[in-house]
């Protein structure tokens, strides 16, 4: 019967450590194609990070930039530009044509620690 525990137990938690491990897993593998398709477009495509930044400070009418984070979403790639505008931090959507579209005023920075400050709080209807 010991031997039989000594045999159950450690196959027992490599089995719960697999099951929920495997999510994580595939999660990453995701995440890697992900990553791939979007080089793969970025490299096709006449929108970089520079173009994306001139077309948020022109949009911005003179806005200075801080930072930019860029987004692939259904297959294409746009830029979230966030610059100081009078002494408010201000948000620049710049789409895959790579003009300036919406402009708001953020109410954070997104960070590395906090990847979705950058999306837009619900507002309430009424």
């Amino acid at each position: 019967m010991f031997r039989f525990r000594r045999f159950l137990t450690p196959l027992l938690i490599a089995s719960v450590v697999a099951v929920i491990a495997w999510p994580v897993y595939a999660s990453c593998k995701k995440c890697k194609s992900e990553a791939q398709e979007m080089i793969s477009v970025m490299e096709s495509s006449s929108l970089t990070l520079t173009s994306a930044i001139a077309a948020a400070e022109k949009r911005s009418r003179g806005g200075k930039p801080l930072s930019a984070y860029a987004l692939f979403e259904d297959g294409k790639v746009t830029f979230q530009v966030f610059l100081l505008k009078d002494e408010k931090v201000m948000r620049v959507d710049v789409g895959e044509d790579g003009r300036g579209r919406k402009v708001e005023e953020a109410e954070t920075l997104p960070s590395i620690h906090d990847p979705i400050a950058h999306k837009p709080k619900p507002r309430p209807a009424g």
